[in-house]
């Protein structure tokens, strides 16, 4: 009688020592935003009703895909180089008629001046980018001129028209 309890209690501690051990790591496809802003290579989920503030171009790489969760606002912050977002892979905005995704500019950029946008390169695919999904998605601001500098000219993608 005494070695089944000692065994009962063997297993109980056995069993709370494995379970509790468990790392308790957030999964790296769905941390929230950084606060020193974005750029590079993204892919994973951007988790629902957060802010992305980017500050350079910005590319899923072929073979992986970005989701984006309903009501994520994704601010284009850098005026100098004017990012784009190269999409080798595939890409899902996941927003809904009352949490939209948007991807815009800095409220104080918002002006008479830029009435069709130019503050931001937009969106672009690539040949090897399978899908794109842009369910309840507003783009404002984009469309700025392409230069030699900008990663859809380096990638052949498009022809430099700007300065």
């Amino acid at each position: 009688m005494m070695k089944r309890k000692h065994l009962l209690i063997y297993g109980i501690l056995l069993s709370m020592a494995v379970t509790g051990c468990k790392k308790d790591t957030p999964d790296p496809d769905t941390q929230p935003p950084p606060s020193k802003g974005v750029s590079g290579q993204v892919s994973g989920t951007w988790t629902k009703g957060t802010t992305y503030n980017i500050t350079g171009h910005l590319e899923i790489p072929a073979g992986k895909s970005l989701t984006i969760e309903p009501g994520v606002k994704v601010i284009m912050s850098d005026s100098i180089i004017k990012p784009e977002f190269i999409i080798k892979g595939n890409l899902y905005c996941m927003g809904t008629a009352a949490n939209p995704v948007e991807f815009t500019v800095p409220d104080a950029w918002k002006t008479s001046d830029h009435l069709f946008g130019d503050l931001w390169g937009g969106l672009i695919a690539a040949p090897t980018s399978d899908e794109i999904l842009l369910q309840h998605t507003i783009l404002e601001y984009g469309g700025a001129a392409t230069t030699e500098e900008s990663p859809s000219v380096k990638d052949g993608l498009y022809k430099a028209t700007g300065g």
